[in-house]
Order: C-alpha cells, then structure tokens, then sequence
C-alpha cells in the first residue's frame, strides 16, 4: 500500500513538472490575438489582467495604484481648488468615490506620469508612437478606421448612442481588440479641479509631452475613432499600461511609382512599424544605379495615412508620399524608401522607373478649307513628353521638311489636345509642305509631313463690275466679301436710300451706304432691306442670297470641322476689324484664332427699321432669303462680344449686309 502511495505521488509531481515546463516555455510572440498574457501586480498589491495585441501587451484595466514602484506614497488630492494648482505628482478617485475608482482606476495628473515611477518592474506609460502602434494595428486586423475605437472600447458601461458605429451604438460588438476600454471621465483643470464625462468619454496618458502640452488619447461614445492632442499636466487622467520590450529598427515598404513625367516623378511608402520607437526621418532615396540609401538624393516626408486622428503628430506608422524632382529625361532611376527611428534606418524593396523621354507625341492633321490664298490645317497632341508644353502651331514652306526656324508659323496656345491653325498669305496654284510642330521645356516636336496645292483665283463679278473672291466651305461655295452692288442683274438700278424718314418702315427695295458715307463700300459693302433681297435679282448669275436653312448647312459644317458650337463665331469672323472681348472664346477675343474657316465676316454694323445706323465695328448681320412673317425675315448675327453664329428675324425695312452663295 505504501508503494502505491509513492507511486501515485512521484506520477503526480512529474505530472506537475510537464505542466510547468509547457506553461513556463510559452513565449509571448507566439500567443494569439485577444488572448491572456497573463497577470501583473502593482505595488499596492492590485492584480491586473493582460492582454497580447500586435506585438504588444497591454493591461486590459486602468491603474489603481496609490504608490509609486519604489513604495512611496503618491499623493491623494479630493479638493478641486488644490488639485488645479498642483505641479507634482497626484491621483484621486472620480468625484472622490472610492468604488468608481475600484471600477474604472485611479486618475492621475500628468506629473505623476512624468516620473516614470508608475508602472511595476518590466512595465511603463506608453509613448506617443506606443498608442499610434496599437491604433494602426488594430485598424488593420481588428477593425476599421472608421470603427477603431469600438474595437477598443469594452462592452459595457459606455453611454448609448444612436449613431452606427460608434462605441455607444451596439455595444455587443465591441472590443474586438481585447482593450476593453472603459470610460473612467476625467477631471479638468480648466474648471478649477471638477470631473467630467464618466461614462461617456475616457482618457488615458501618454508618457510624451509637445510645446509643454502633455500628449493624451481619448475614446467617446459617439465616436468612432480614437483622438490625440495635448493636455495640461493639472488635468486627471486614466493610466493604462504596456509591456515592455525591446525597440527595433522601423519596417518600411516601397510601394508604386506614378505621375512619371521628364522631370519628376512621385513615390508612395508605407511604414508598417515603428519598431516600438518615433520615427525622426522618413522619405525615398534614389540615383541612378542600384542600391539608393539616404547619402544619396532623398526626400524628407510625413506620412497621410492611417488609423488616428492625429492633430500635429509627427512621422510615425502609416503611409507617405515623396515628389522625386531635378530628374533627367529619359533615365533609367532605382528607387527605395526609408525609415529612421533612434536604432538606425531600414529601407523598403528597390524599384526602378525611367522618365519621359520629352519628345511630344504630336499628329498632324488633313487640310481643309484649302483657297486660292489660305487654307486651314491643326494638329493633335496627344502627350506633352513629360514636360509642360509651352507653344505649338504649324510651320509651312514651298520646300520639304519645313521648322520653326521659318517665319512661315502659328503660334497657337499651349497644351494637350487638338488645335487649328489659319494659315494665310498663300499664292494661288502652289504646292506647300506643312508640319504641326508643339515645344516644351525639353525642345520642339513635329508631326508628319503634309502638303496640299492651293487652288487657282476663284472670284465672281456682279454687274457693276465689283471683283469677289470666293471659298469652298465644306459643298458650298461662298462669296468671302459682303455684296457691293448698286445694280439687280438685269442690270435695273436699286433705290439709293439716304433720308431716314424714307428709309424708315419702308415696304419697297432699297439700299444705302453705312452712315451714308461711300467710303465703307469697300470694306462692309452695302446694307440692303429685305425687299431687295426679295426679288431674286440682286445675286450675280450662278449666285443666290442663301436661304435660312443654307446658313444652317454653313453653321453645322463649321461647327463639326473647322471649330465647336461655342466657337462657331470665330471661325466665320475676320482676324481685322472687330472690337475687343476680354473674355476668351469671343469673336473679339484673340483675333489671330479667327477665320479658320475663311468666310471672313466682318462688322459692317445695321441700319434700323427706323432708319438710323449703328455697330459698325462691333456686329455683322447678314439677310437670309427666308422670310419669317409677312412683316420679317430671317437674318445671321455676330457679335464682338459673344461666340456663336445667332438666327434671328428683323422687320424687312431693316438694313443688313448680304453675302452670296453659288448655285449648285
């Protein structure tokens, strides 16, 4: 029987000696997350649970400790004016309540913080970069930014609140993270020493202090983030403890390379840990051969990402973007990013890219409107080489291969995109050789080489013997000036008008001269009522006044080739003559990006039903043969002041010019 006794003894203690061995060797870093790591006690004798979160083990409950860990008393102040005054260490129970401190811990002023005597033998008050560490943690594996303080917060005691998310909405599903915050209040020097927020709101120390601010985190329930900013030291805190370990170096990562143009490029990194310490530098390096560290070219960065509101915080975990600039074209670079903590510095994987080139991807496009002295031709842009561009236009000459180093040029705006340029000045029956060209900071591009032949001298004479030229504009033909002639076809005289009161609101042919003054035939030719127009005898033959809708067919043409709806108006109109716009788009805005098109209006101004005169210089209307009502007719207006090609209707006493269209 005694045998079986020492027996069933020696069993009992290997048996014991198994289960110490398994228990003692279990490391931290190999627990799950959310999971015991066991118990410390304070110097008081109060025992606290612990938790593992991340890398680091947290108390899962506020201090309660009324001694520091040298076993001198820290000291106990209830009265509030004191308490505000104090610039020593002190704690005290939320409104001097012995159980609510045995419930949510003790609050602490900051100066007994800043003595490091708190925390028990291997323990301490979390730094800044501490707190950032467990919030960036918990972000990614235990939550969301947007409900990361509901992954800390415990399950009970916080204040409900409706709003979803929040620490206060639900609270079944919080503490995901194992924190099990609770909302101890605080007690505010602000307000001479009084407490404030139990239950809705904690607040806990951290060991840092910025610009004599003490640096603390705050929880509330109807938030769904954890906050960060400075405190006075006289205020009342929570304290919550972590482990200690030991500080690494910081683990960085390179991530992609964008916006690469010749000069610059940009580079995203994301510190993934801080090594338990702040990070004092971080950015990328680069050169041109492998291997970058921070003695070469290096950008200095804070990061713009993460789970924190961060309130003035400096460089720590999270992500950062570096504008890489002073790059050369068409280079080959190798890329790291960096991280730098009181241990040293660590870099990311290298990555490579190669700048822009900076030759302008840059097409040159078909002829068009091609006359006797003009012809219409642009370019496309479709990329800048990674330089801005400064000028583009098209160049031309009767020789191949034609550059900007002739005078024969545009200059026609700058940017991405499709352009059109006027050329003019040409001679009849020639063969001309052009290129789009396009320059930015690095050089001049051109486009492909086109040529065309301008036709030979189209003009039509009416019967008084005037000389008009003409322009295919799309299947029509139209006369370039407005119609001069004082003679129908058949070669019967029109009524010069001069008097107003026989002008005014008068129902049978007429025409006269702006202002009564003969000099502005040559230039805006005559104004005409509609009744002239009416006839059918005032066009020379094979040429008619255009009806409403041949206008339409002219307006729709331009619209789709030569310009857009909003700028109609300014291919039609001459690049002389019109009154200035400051405002981009106008007819009188830029005159030099006019007459794409080579109608080449001009503003030869009205006379008025009534019989005055006025706008020369300012607006060009022109009769169409449509009539609109028994008392007016269709017309076209351009305006110096506006961008579009207007139809509108006038009493048919009134006078306007006439251009002309051929037959078909």
């Amino acid at each position: 029987m005694k045998k079986l006794n020492y027996l069933c003894i020696i069993t009992l203690l290997f048996l014991g000696l198994v289960f110490t061995l398994n228990t003692g060797c279990t490391k931290t870093e190999d627990l799950p997350d959310g999971s015991s790591a066991g118990t410390v006690k304070d110097k008081d004798g109060n025992v606290y649970q612990t938790v593992k979160i991340g890398t680091q083990v947290w108390m899962v409950e506020n201090l309660k400790t009324t001694k520091y860990n040298n076993g001198d008393p820290i000291n106990n102040v209830s009265d509030n004016k004191t308490w505000s005054q104090l610039s020593t260490g002190a704690w005290c129970n939320y409104d001097n309540d012995v159980a609510t401190g045995n419930k949510y811990g003790k609050l602490y002023n900051w100066y007994a913080v800043k003595t490091g005597n708190l925390a028990p033998s291997g323990w301490h008050v979390p730094t800044e970069a501490e707190w950032e560490a467990l919030a960036m943690y918990v972000t990614a594996n235990s939550g969301t930014s947007g409900n990361l303080a509901k992954a800390l917060a415990a399950t009970t005691d916080w204040a409900s609140s409706t709003n979803a998310s929040t620490v206060g909405n639900s609270l079944t599903k919080n503490n995901s993270s194992g924190f099990s915050a609770l909302p101890g209040g605080d007690r505010d020097q602000t307000y001479s020493g009084q407490f404030y927020d139990i239950g809705k709101s904690g607040y806990w120390w951290s060991f840092d202090d910025v610009d004599s601010y003490a640096r603390c985190i705050s929880l509330d329930y109807n938030g769904s983030t954890t906050t960060v900013y400075g405190e006075s030291g006289n205020n009342g805190l929570s304290v919550r403890l972590i482990k200690d370990y030991t500080h690494e170096k910081p683990t960085v990562v390179t991530d992609t390379i964008s916006k690469i143009d010749a000069s610059s490029a940009t580079c995203c990194g994301t510190i993934t840990a801080n090594g338990g310490d702040a990070i004092t530098a971080n950015g990328v390096c680069w050169k041109t051969s492998a291997n970058p560290t921070i003695t070469d070219n290096i950008t200095k960065d804070e990061y713009s990402s993460g789970g924190y509101s961060y309130y003035g915080m400096k460089t720590n975990i999270g992500g950062f973007t570096s504008l890489m600039t002073n790059l050369k074209a068409g280079t080959k670079y190798y890329v790291k990013a960096y991280a730098t903590n009181s241990l040293g510095t660590t870099y990311g994987a290298e990555v490579s890219f190669t700048t822009q080139n900076g030759v302008i991807g840059l097409t040159t496009n078909a002829v068009m409107s091609i006359t006797a002295s003009s012809a219409t031709i642009g370019g496309t842009i479709s990329n800048d080489g990674g330089a801005s561009i400064v000028t583009g236009g098209v160049c031309w000459s009767t020789t191949p291969n034609p550059t900007i180093a002739l005078s024969t040029k545009t200059t026609d705006g700058t940017g991405i995109g499709t352009f059109s340029s006027l050329i003019t000045g040409l001679n009849a029956s020639t063969k001309y050789y052009v290129k789009a060209y396009a320059t930015n900071s690095l050089g001049t591009s051109y486009g492909n080489e086109v040529s065309f032949t301008t036709t030979a001298p189209m003009t039509v004479t009416d019967i008084d013997g005037n000389l008009y030229h003409a322009v295919t504009i799309g299947t029509q033909v139209w006369m370039v000036e407005n119609l001069k002639t004082t003679k129908y076809k058949d070669g019967t005289s029109i009524p010069l008008v001069t008097d107003a009161t026989a002008w005014g609101y008068r129902t049978t042919a007429g025409y006269c001269w702006y202002i009564n003054d003969a000099d502005y035939k040559n230039t805006y030719g005559a104004l005409y009522n509609w009744y002239t127009v009416n006839t059918g005898k005032l066009a020379p033959i094979g040429w008619h006044v255009p009806t409403n809708a041949e206008w339409t067919i002219l307006e729709n043409y331009v619209s789709a080739n030569l310009g857009t709806s909003s700028n109609v108006a300014k291919a039609l109109a001459a690049t002389t003559d019109w009154a200035y716009s400051s405002y981009t788009g106008d007819v009188g805005n830029d005159l030099t990006k006019n007459n794409t098109s080579g109608f080449t209006a001009l503003p030869g101004g009205y006379r008025y039903d009534g019989g005055a005169f006025g706008y020369v210089g300012l607006e060009g209307d022109w009769w169409s043969s449509t009539e609109g009502s028994a008392t007016n007719a269709w017309y076209r207006d351009l305006d110096y002041y506006d961008n579009v090609l207007t139809r509108d209707y006038y009493p048919k006493s009134g006078g306007f010019s006439v251009r002309c269209v051929r037959d078909n």
